[in-house]
């Protein structure tokens, strides 16, 4: 856990055990930081929840100033990040949302 309001690893695990989906924000420990703070937290979830349970939050309202990816505009870059990282093309899929719609028509078909 890099960021105090990061959930600890066993709660990481709770989410994964329950089959839900832990969508990690692009926070940036300084302003104007690459992508790779944001890849090392989003990593670490993996390995700890499994790449099912992982995907990137896109709240873009809040701290503007300590984002990887200030504007929508920006999250063009992140397939090619994800890829470079060292993410397979299915990884990087379900991160950039077939995690978050798997959950979404899991509880739609629960209704």
């Amino acid at each position: 856990r890099s960021f105090a309001r990061h959930l600890t690893d066993d709660l990481l695990r709770v989410v994964a055990a329950r089959g839900g989906v832990i969508g990690v924000w692009p926070i940036a420990r300084q302003p104007g930081a690459p992508l790779d703070d944001f890849l090392a937290d989003l990593r670490h979830v993996v390995r700890v929840a499994g790449i099912a349970h992982a995907a990137i939050a896109t709240d873009m309202t809040g701290l503007q100033t300590f984002t990887a990816i200030p504007t929508y505009r920006d999250v063009g870059a992140l397939p090619a990040a994800l890829l470079a990282s060292g993410f397979t093309e299915d990884e990087t899929r379900q991160l950039l949302g077939g995690n978050a719609l798997r959950v979404i028509a899991e509880a739609l078909r629960a209704g």
